[in-house]
């Protein structure tokens, strides 16, 4: 209701003075009542009313799947629509209702309109009765269903309270209250499991060693098993766990993380960051939930009195002197404090207000802490001396005890009558305030750890040791013992990312607003007055009818918003004006922004592409805004507007049309910070407001680049591009070329004449080589129309990828015998069938170079005709062969029920991570591949080790003692042997007397690599849209260089040596990613620094002359602009300003020396515009 307030809203009057909106005709005056507002704030849309007469019970919170909200009692319908959760067709959800002032015979129904009729409908499948929980009339709880067969959208869901009456949709009732939301439904993807809820630990004043337990949600219609599931604190190291399932579609699962998480720092807030990692999730945005746990201290008890008579007039101790008045609670004045000196001791004086002879005083001081002044009463307590005996003045001493460690502590006086006072609860007469004394001096025990991480690389069989450096900085004797973290190696170097079993890419489908088909893109008629040759966008009819405005002179902006199927016709163009119509009769003019706006979503622009400043234009009427430079058009949504800074008071100055709304494109406004639109505001008007796109003579362009298409065994792949004659006049005999990686171009002539705004599709006859491996190659198109008028859109680029390969796929029809347990070393694993391969990569076991294993095949419906065999992939070419990568299981008993057989590694098998495919089939001898009528296929990892891995990571002494000032050394000793390639991290723990800091985490990283000279001077940048690009320097000079691998996240992305020193990475999207390149010798690989990328997908806004140099940049970074610069802000890849100032120059000298390395982006502001460019500091 608030955010409504400040609309100027029509009182019916017998003169029909035309208040709001404002006709520019005397014969169009629009009426809109006060209740018509109401009307169309909630939203009703024809959906009956309904109130409440009497406030006591009511809705204090409503959860149901994504819906959480707290509110208040009103009288009418809440509208509460925007909050929405989404369901599929047969799907239910859980649904509970708290209720505030709750009283017995409560109750609560919902309706929810499946039929779309605006009728809630009594007692069908639209009402749901919810059931008191333990008949504890405060909470109801229930499960709403969405019907089969109901097709997607958006249905409204009413809630209502009533007492002792059965509740009914509509109308009034004495008690209770309404509340009405949305339920979506949606056609869901096949696999999509994500984080619901994180559900401990929770905020409190006594948590310490928490345990983590999060509720994981199949979102999709497919069920799932071996779900990774994952949480940190603080972005720390990860707590890695498996959901084994299978978990059914719309369904939870609550998962409790093996160990406890240690939030036992009072005062602190943790973020706890629990996500899923399902391998081809097709909805990652509900992987994860993020969750603040407030560690807050606990409350000190209550105290009050009842009469007000005798009180605490004055408090004179050391600094503090504070006169107050009566309170009937605790008076907090803990902002005000004195110092004292451990050991010693300050005089304290109290005054009485109103004093009588038997009123006595008392202190306490919270010595130990623990909030509350009842412990330890002969120290914390201090009885002060009632001089005179007449009651007005109280005196004593308040002495710091020796050796109280430094800090900020509570201070309790209280003042009664006749009895001794109490730290706690109700008196009759007196009064209680509460202070802070300081103590400095000692600071008891204090634990320092140096240095605060270790690192170790080591080559695997080698050992090493490091020492921690311990000492006790404080003033008291100092106790810790030690606890030694270590994890599994963070990812094997050797196995490739796309080694895990492949999903089918189905994309979600979900409902979004469609786009509005009835307007048409003509020019617009002669009530403009602004004629050109150029297309327009708008959704007015060029007429100005009404007017709109604000009571009270807020801020306002109005906007047009063109989605994507509307821009893409115009790919290639430029807005080069925007159009738009301010009142005439008004006394002033206002203040107006022109703004335009890039891609954000349905119902809030995105990114602001251009804004005029602040303008007062000379005439009323319809205005020109040019747009300088122009925007290019790429097809994305578009939002053009303009900003009311200043209004005449009372005025109206926007101008509509005649209506009706084309609602959600061509009437929103943006009030209080909101978007809405007209319609929701009651209105069915659209803003007088138009975009006029440049069309140029001559221009051609690239718009597309159909093939190649990133993917598996790609080797020689033809280029096709798409040209679009973007101008008005026909054109023949076009050049068009392509280059791979900048490289030589390969030239072509369009012979066929290609009139004004068609598209065709060119094929160039000779094959690009794409045959690499993990390589990704940027492909540039271009035309080359000789007299083009807009160059800026003759090329476009793709980066094409030649993906890992990816092994073949197994499937079965019918469901019968099936693989129901695979015992084998550390696996042993439980499922059902399935009819395709069954992904269980993420189990394995560990096998040593040249031993075997057993494994057990349990059938789960034997035939004595089943047959089992095993492959692994031991050559890692994505084959199972049945030579010696082949096993024969034998059928014990002859019965089918069980097979079992020896794995056994080849002599000298080199470390690492195979694929294991098992199958069972019926009658004729398994294959790896291809369809089966009967049985199943399970793929698996099996590792091999030249030996068992020891403990890598151990600490002597685990514990110890240390005097004030004393040091002693932890040795801290790595060991490597039996351990793959890779990085491994682990933290050292201690855990100490110190009040400061009781745990102290250092981080400890161990590298098992090679000792040979690694690549240098590694680099990274973003190349839009989501490409890495990684370059690197020789490293120190040597004969056995082979080549390099790249390993993001810890894998090895390529499969063949690569010898270039640069390498680009396609990525799946925005996100942190971490790389590392190694040198390969014969006898090892070499590892360099690791570097991070946060991929933006942002792309450079390019104009106005600007340069940056040098880029790469070093210690400055020089920016030369063709116009003045007005200001220039520099932000990390975090996100974290780095730089930021005021500039009225062309020219800017920056010191970055201090700025680290990584990615940067630099955006500078001129009055022409705004630039962001990108800058990468070495």
């Amino acid at each position: 209701m608030k955010k409504f307030t400040t609309l100027l809203m029509l009182m019916v009057s017998l003169t029909c003075t035309p208040l709001f909106p404002q006709s520019s005709s005397s014969e169009q005056i629009k009426t809109l009542a006060p209740d018509a507002y109401k009307f169309a704030k909630t939203g009703f849309s024809g959906y009956c009313d309904a109130s409440t007469t009497y406030q006591q019970e009511y809705i204090n919170r409503v959860l149901c799947g994504e819906i959480s909200n707290y509110s208040s009692w009103q009288d009418s319908v809440a509208d509460y629509t925007a909050h929405s959760t989404a369901l599929a067709a047969t799907w239910s959800e859980q649904i509970t209702v708290m209720v505030g002032y709750s009283r017995a015979n409560d109750k609560v129904h919902v309706w929810i309109d499946w039929n779309m009729d605006f009728i809630f409908d009594v007692g069908n499948n639209e009402e749901f009765i919810l059931d008191t929980i333990n008949g504890n009339d405060n909470k109801f709880t229930g499960n709403i269903v969405v019907p089969a067969g109901t097709p997607p959208g958006d249905y409204r869901m009413r809630i209502r309270l009533t007492h002792l009456l059965a509740p009914e949709p509509c109308e009034n009732s004495d008690y209770g209250e309404i509340e009405d939301y949305t339920v979506v439904v949606y056609i869901p993807p096949i696999n999509d499991v994500g984080v619901d809820a994180i559900l401990s630990p929770d905020s409190g004043p006594a948590i310490g060693n928490e345990i983590v337990t999060i509720r994981v949600k199949n979102f999709g219609t497919s069920a799932q098993n071996n779900i990774p599931v994952s949480y940190s604190v603080d972005g720390g190291i990860p707590v890695i766990g498996i959901i084994k399932g299978p978990l059914e579609g719309n369904s939870t699962f609550d998962y409790t993380f093996n160990g406890t998480v240690n939030l036992g720092t009072s005062g602190q807030t943790y973020v706890i960051f629990a996500c899923t990692n399902l391998e081809g999730d097709e909805v990652p945005e509900n992987n994860f939930k993020t969750e603040n746990v407030y560690h807050f201290d606990p409350p000190y008890c209550d105290c009050s009195t009842t009469t007000e008579d005798e009180y605490i007039a004055n408090v004179l101790f050391g600094n503090i002197d504070n006169s107050s008045g009566w309170q009937g609670g605790v008076a907090d004045y803990t902002d005000q404090y004195t110092v004292i000196p451990h050991g010693s001791s300050e005089a304290i004086t109290i005054t009485n207000g109103n004093a009588w002879a038997s009123d006595i005083v008392y202190v306490w001081v919270d010595w130990d802490q623990d909030f509350c002044f009842c412990n330890n009463i002969e120290d914390e307590q201090y009885i002060l001396t009632n001089v005179g005996g007449t009651g007005e003045i109280f005196t004593g001493d308040i002495a710091v005890p020796v050796g109280q460690a430094f800090g900020d502590y509570r201070m309790r006086i209280r003042m009664t009558y006749s009895t001794p006072p109490p730290p706690g609860g109700t008196a009759t007469y007196g009064e209680v305030e509460d202070y802070t004394l300081i103590v400095e001096g000692e600071t008891g025990p204090k634990i320092q750890v140096t240095p605060a991480m270790l690192s170790q690389n080591l080559e695997t069989g080698q050992s090493s040791m490091q020492p921690l450096i311990v000492s006790n900085i404080g003033d008291n004797p100092l106790y810790f013992e030690i606890t030694i973290n270590t994890t599994n190696e963070t990812l094997p170097a050797d196995k490739p990312p796309d080694n895990a079993c492949p999903f089918s890419g189905i994309s979600p489908v979900t409902p979004v607003k469609t786009s509005f088909d009835g307007f048409t893109l003509t020019k617009p008629g002669d009530s403009t007055h602004y004629s050109t040759d150029d297309a327009t966008i708008r959704y007015d009819n060029g007429v100005n009818h009404d007017t709109f405005g604000l009571v009270d002179n807020d801020t306002f902006e109005v906007a047009a918003y063109f989605p994507a199927s509307t821009m893409e016709q115009y790919i290639g163009m430029k807005l080069k004006h925007v159009q738009f119509f301010i009142h005439h009769d008004l006394p002033q003019l206002p203040t107006i922004n022109t703004k335009v706006y890039g891609a954000g979503s349905s119902n809030s622009p995105g990114e602001l592409l251009y804004e005029s400043g602040n303008t007062i234009y000379n005439f009323p009427g319809w205005q020109t805004q040019n747009i300088n430079p122009p925007i290019d058009i790429n097809g994305d949504d578009l939002w053009i507007g303009y900003q009311v800074v200043w209004q005449p008071a009372g005025t109206k100055p926007c101008g509509l049309d005649a209506g009706p709304a084309v609602e959600g494109f061509g009437d929103w406004i943006k009030i209080n910070g909101q978007w809405t639109t007209l319609t929701e505001l009651g209105l069915s008007n659209n803003w007088n407001l138009m975009g006029y796109i440049h069309l140029y003579g001559s221009d051609v362009g690239v718009t597309s680049i159909s093939s190649p298409v990133s993917g598996p065994n790609l080797d020689e792949q033809l280029v096709t591009i798409k040209i679009k004659n973007i101008g008005t006049a026909s054109q023949i005999n076009i050049p068009v070329s392509y280059t791979v990686n900048g490289e030589y171009p390969v030239n072509a002539i369009l012979t066929d004449t290609l009139v004004g705004g068609v598209t065709i599709e060119y094929t160039f006859p000779e094959p690009v080589v794409l045959g690499e491996v993990g390589k990704t190659v940027a492909i540039e198109a271009c035309t080359l129309l000789a007299g083009d008028e807009n160059t800026d859109n003759d090329c476009k680029t793709v980066y094409v990828s030649n993906h890992f390969p990816v092994y073949c796929k197994a499937t079965t029809t019918t469901e019968d015998e099936y693989i129901s347990n695979v015992s084998f070393g550390d696996i042993n694993n439980t499922s059902g069938w399935q009819d395709s391969v069954a992904c269980y990569t993420n189990l394995y076991t560990i096998i040593g170079s040249g031993t075997s294993e057993e494994i057990i095949i349990t059938n789960g419906n034997p035939w004595a005709n089943d047959l089992v065999y095993v492959w692994v992939d031991w050559d890692k070419d994505f084959t199972f062969d049945t030579g010696d990568e082949q096993y024969i299981l034998d059928d014990l008993n002859g019965t089918g029920a069980i097979f079992t057989g020896e794995i056994a590694v080849p002599e000298g098998q080199a470390t690492g991570g195979y694929r294991m495919r098992i199958r069972m089939g019926y009658g004729t001898a398994p294959a790896p591949c291809g369809g089966s009528t009967y049985g199943e296929a399970e793929d698996y990892t099996l590792k091999v080790a030249n030996s068992q891995p020891t403990t890598w990571l151990s600490a002597t002494p685990l514990s110890g003692s240390l005097a004030p000032d004393e040091t002693t050394t932890i040795d801290v000793m790595f060991n490597s042997t039996g351990m793959f390639d890779g990085i491994y991290d682990g933290s050292i723990v201690f855990n100490s007397n110190g009040p400061a800091t009781p745990f102290i985490t250092v981080p400890v990283i161990l590298s098992v690599n090679c000792p040979l000279p690694p690549p240098n001077n590694l680099t990274i940048i973003e190349e839009p849209p989501c490409v890495a690009h990684l370059e690197w320097d020789v490293p120190a000079p040597t004969d056995s260089l082979q080549g390099y691998n790249v390993y993001r996240d810890g894998y090895k992305i390529n499969t063949a040596l690569i010898t270039d020193l640069y390498y680009n990475d396609s990525l799946p999207g925005p996100e942190q990613y971490f790389y590392y390149v190694t040198a390969v010798y014969p006898e090892c690989e070499a590892a360099s620094d690791t570097v991070f990328l946060v991929i933006t997908n942002i792309t450079e806004i390019e104009g106005l002359g600007i340069l940056i140099f040098p880029n790469p940049a070093t210690h400055f970074v020089y920016i030369q602009s063709g116009i003045n610069i007005n200001h220039i802000i520099i932000v990390n890849s975090m996100g974290l300003i780095v730089y930021n100032a005021d500039v009225d120059n062309k020219t800017v000298d920056i010191n970055s020396s201090g700025f680290g390395k990584g990615m940067y982006f630099i955006r500078i502001n001129t009055y022409k515009g705004i630039v962001t460019k990108k800058l990468v500091i070495k």
